[in-house]
């Protein structure tokens, strides 16, 4: 397995900066002046599908640069029950009630939440009141992480918009979500072929002698 912490090494950390999640239980890493450690880093790799809290202490501006190809299909979010941290794969937003659904029996339930923050911005936060989701926050974006509240355990599987499905289809590319969409590999729109060129025939050859 490749050692996903080597993301973190373009920043200028400081000593004691922070990194976090919640994966059942709380684990996290510290910088010690030269490298991360901590049970995070000893027994587990960053993952797309887990939201992260940084406290990060340098030069202002800083940058970590994800590498490799974009995730296709898209894999089911798998909630617990309680807060769940959890990162956003896909590399365009997903709106919370349209772009995003329960899978089988599994739903959402009132009063369950998504939040996020970032530096010293105020969390932004969303509630659901049993048939939506109200409040500030009303879709997911790239590069951020969230925090989910649930009050009983539920699997999401991300949906593809009527404006994604086109985009992928004009791009002859598959779907964004195939286990929404059914993974259709839609061929691209080609131009039909010229018609032939019209045969000319050539010169007449000498005469064959009697």
């Amino acid at each position: 397995m490749s050692n996903t912490f080597a993301v973190l090494e373009d920043a200028p950390w400081r000593v004691d900066d922070k990194i976090l999640t919640r994966d059942l239980f709380l684990k996290f890493a510290t910088f010690d002046g030269e490298k991360f450690v901590g049970g995070l880093v000893l027994h587990d790799q960053l993952s797309m599908s887990l939201g992260y809290k940084i406290f990060y202490s340098g030069a202002p501006g800083a940058i970590l640069e994800q590498t490799g190809l974009p995730q296709l299909p898209m894999e089911n979010v798998t909630l617990h029950k309680g807060w769940n941290w959890i990162g956003h794969p896909p590399l365009m937003s997903y709106d919370l009630d349209s772009g995003i659904t329960p899978v089988g029996g599994d739903a959402f339930t009132v009063d369950d939440q998504i939040k996020t923050r970032a530096g010293g911005d105020a969390s932004s936060l969303t509630t659901y009141d049993g048939s939506s989701f109200q409040g500030k926050l009303f879709e997911l974006e790239p590069s951020v992480g969230y925090e989910v509240r649930v009050a009983r355990a539920v699997t999401l599987r991300y949906r593809c918009s009527q404006v994604q499905q086109t985009l992928f289809k004009e791009g002859g590319l598959p779907c964004d979500c195939a286990k929404c969409c059914g993974g259709i590999a839609f061929p691209p729109s080609l131009p039909p072929p010229p018609p032939p060129l019209p045969t000319v025939p050539g010169p007449a050859g000498p005469a064959a002698p009697p």
